[in-house]
């Protein structure tokens, strides 16, 4: 069985890897969140000040230094494809539209169920158009990765990426039908939700188990694979796209890459 992975990519040089994830349940130490905890008193900060409410409420999605305007998205899926051979596969995109002069939020759902040769080709169309939890672990912070398998020959994993570059998150016209709740024939059921400060999709196969994954308010990512059944074959992933706006001409300085060191926060988002 497949089990976990969290990486990083910087889009158009080569991949970092910022948290390595080896344990089903990650938590951030008192200990470690003091090491990388912002320090105020450094000189880099002696012009700042703390923003009320109002302004971070116009700023969510978007940071701003000296040079560059970053904005930040996020595209979480499910697939499931069950030992009767249904294919089932979820998606929700939140980010911005960078094609304006001014970018815009946009927010699309898409939730298919096919057969296996029905998906080969929904999968071909994709790439020619463009590149529960246990007790314990629900109040786990950070990022957090649960696999529970109660049948043989079953491969389930939950993944982690952060892609960053100007081209990132670019190219988004991949299909959108925004539908949020679907039962296929089979019954399974598939919902998509999403809620101030938070996004997630749950997905249900009676006798089979349920896929879940969310973005918490101030717990972080939650991905969880629960299984009763035999040959599942289950994929969470979440992809954090963070892209440099209009404006910026700069490239990846090392500038650039320091202030993508608060991606670290994601342990604990």
């Amino acid at each position: 069985m497949n089990g976990h992975e969290s990486q990083r990519r910087w889009r158009g040089t080569k991949i970092v890897s910022l948290i390595g994830i080896s344990i089903m349940v990650t938590t951030t130490p008192q200990s470690q969140a003091a090491a990388v905890a912002t320090d105020f008193s450094d000189p880099t900060f002696q012009n700042g000040r703390q923003l009320p409410d109002h302004e971070l409420a116009q700023l969510r999605g978007k940071a701003v230094n000296s040079r560059e305007i970053l904005f930040f998205g996020v595209e979480m899926s499910t697939r499931w494809q069950t030992s009767a051979g249904e294919d089932i596969h979820a998606r929700a995109n939140l980010g911005f539209d960078m094609a304006g002069a001014q970018p815009s939020p946009q927010f699309s759902t898409h939730i298919t169920s096919t057969t296996p040769e029905e998906y080969v080709a929904y999968q071909q169309a994709i790439n020619n158009t463009a590149p529960g939890l246990s007790t314990g672990s629900i109040n786990a912070e950070g990022v957090v990765q649960l696999v529970q398998a109660g049948g043989d020959f079953n491969s389930a994993n939950n993944a982690f990426w952060v892609d960053v570059g100007q081209d990132a998150g670019r190219g988004s016209s991949l299909p959108a039908n925004n539908k949020l709740t679907e039962t296929t024939q089979s019954g399974a059921q598939v919902a998509i939700g999403r809620q101030a400060g938070e996004l997630g999709m749950t997905l249900s196969v009676p006798g089979a188990g349920v896929a879940s994954q969310g973005i918490r308010s101030s717990q972080g990512l939650h991905q969880s694979i629960r299984l009763t059944s035999d040959h599942q074959q289950i994929s969470n992933m979440t992809r954090l796209h963070v892209q440099l706006g209009k404006t910026s001409n700069t490239g990846i300085t090392n500038e650039f890459k320091y202030l993508l060191q608060s991606v670290r926060s994601l342990e604990r988002l």
